[in-house]
């Protein structure tokens, strides 16, 4: 494990996902009242800090303890301005974070601050997962009840229940939270997962040389990606810890993008029914081809489904992941016109893993842990959570870059075909389907998702919510 990494310093949910044992969860987004007692609304939030989870329970534990509900909180900058914390220490965040999710959302393609003014910026995301929506609910009430009892100092802006029964599947019904970045100090094995970048260090030193020189290419191989990728106070690829607040606020937390997303599941099957005829190629077929998965495992369309084995097993006794599922073990140089996966295909888009020039290394720097989960029924829509050292590197890099203009991945502007919103009234993004006759799909008449939200939040570690948490208390 890399000096200085202590997993039990990072909330529960970011370096290790809650799983199956937690498929519900409910969030509520608060802000401060403004008219609110700002020592009454310090008190609450110090006592939610003191609830929070913190890495992975043990094993070992009675079953009614391991699987009793988890606490997370998140706070946005405007959240820790009120909560008191110093205007030199919030200075220390990076720009991307104190500007926040609503001033920066024009130059990402988003046009929700506009289309959707219901959804108001908030201070705090509260959150609960546990092993149904009841236990998450009965404890989400409890937390808001000392809230009430306190006055109502903070303010409920929204309640979104999500997750529950159908599993780790999206509304358009594919398999997703599948392919995870492997962490250096959390993961053991990086095949798939990590980073297919040059393997420093092999080799002599005549070969060193020569592919210094560009006589001869790196020798490549799968390795863990590091800590301050996702991790503040930790040294990132570049070898440098990401930009973030010093002791006691930075080390070990990281930043959160959560992101509402609804899914007009019957317009996307209408679609591609219509499509699939017209092309005369099966829907369900078309529809792999557009998300780049196969829709029942989640196994790429780079390799045939038989080549994969069954999960990976458990994690050892101390959390970490072990072997690995080997559904991610694939690369796209093998497929680079999208014969089997297209270049276009979602997937592909938010992760090229090696296939843009330069290889593995282009995309080691904009890498995500994403943690998100389908709205509670009857709406259709996915609450997306993405976590990652750096804001600007990330989230908004691969929105910018790979999801909303194609010129990276050779498509032109092309948007990603999926997510693409609507430009001037309706969508305009082609998609191809390479083959012997390629197959041109048209815009949609409306977007298949539509972003509903979006805020940019702070994950305090284990140190920093205890300071915060004091802070008030010598408020």
């Amino acid at each position: 494990m890399p000096p200085g990494v202590e997993p039990g310093e990072v909330q529960g949910n970011v370096l290790h996902a809650y799983g199956g044992d937690f498929p519900s969860a409910h969030f509520v987004r608060l802000r401060v009242a403004r008219s609110a007692d700002a020592r009454a609304a310090g008190a609450v939030v110090a006592r939610w800090l003191g609830a929070l989870s913190f890495g992975r329970r043990p094993t070992g534990l009675p079953e009614r303890e391991r699987l009793a509900p988890h606490v997370n909180l998140a706070v946005t900058a405007s959240g820790l301005a009120a909560l008191g914390v110093p205007p030199g220490l919030l200075q220390a965040f990076p720009d991307d974070f104190r500007e926040g999710a609503k001033a920066r959302a024009a130059g990402l393609g988003d046009r929700w601050p506009d289309e959707q003014p219901s959804f108001v910026e908030a201070d705090l995301l509260l959150s609960v997962h546990a092993g149904d929506h009841h236990a998450a609910e009965c404890r989400m009430r409890a937390l808001l009840e000392e809230n009430a009892a306190a006055g109502r100092p903070l303010e409920v802006v929204q309640e979104r229940p999500a997750g529950g029964d159908e599993g780790a599947r999206e509304p358009f019904g594919f398999a997703d939270g599948g392919s995870q970045p492997a962490v250096e100090g959390v993961d053991l094995d990086p095949v798939g997962d990590g980073v297919y970048a040059a393997r420093i260090g092999t080799g002599g030193h005549l070969r060193r040389r020569a592919e210094d020189l560009g006589i001869v290419e790196p020798q490549r191989g799968w390795r863990l990606l590091r800590a301050g990728e996702f991790l503040l106070g930790h040294p990132g690829e570049d070898g440098a810890a990401p930009p973030g607040p010093p002791a006691p606020l930075g080390p070990d937390g990281t930043f959160m993008v959560y992101r509402e997303l609804d899914q007009d599941v019957d317009g996307f099957r209408a679609y591609v029914a219509e499509q699939a005829r017209r092309v005369g190629m099966h829907a369900g077929t078309l529809e792999e081809k557009i998300v780049g998965r196969r829709r029942d495992d989640g196994t790429t369309l780079v390799r045939p489904a038989e080549d994969f084995p069954p999960p990976a097993p458990a994690p050892d006794a101390n959390g970490r992941n072990g072997r690995r599922r080997r559904s991610n073990d694939f690369l796209y140089a093998g497929d680079p016109h999208g014969y089997r996966c297209p270049v276009g295909a979602h997937v592909r888009r938010t992760n090229p893993r090696d296939a843009l020039p330069g290889g593995g290394e282009r995309t080691m720097r904009h890498r995500i842990i994403r943690r998100g989960m389908r709205y509670k029924p009857p709406e259709n829509g996915l609450v997306f959570i993405c976590l990652s050292a750096s804001i600007a590197n990330g989230f908004e890099f691969i929105q910018r870059n790979w999801i909303n203009d194609g010129t990276a991945l050779g498509l032109g502007s092309d948007p990603d075909f999926l997510l693409q919103q609507a430009e001037d009234g309706r969508p305009r993004g082609h998609m191809v389907i390479p083959g012997y006759r390629p197959v041109v799909l048209p815009p949609p008449e409306r977007p298949f998702v539509t972003v509903r939200g979006c805020e940019y939040l702070f994950v305090p570690s284990r140190r920093a919510s205890a300071w915060l948490a004091g802070l008030q208390a010598t408020s």
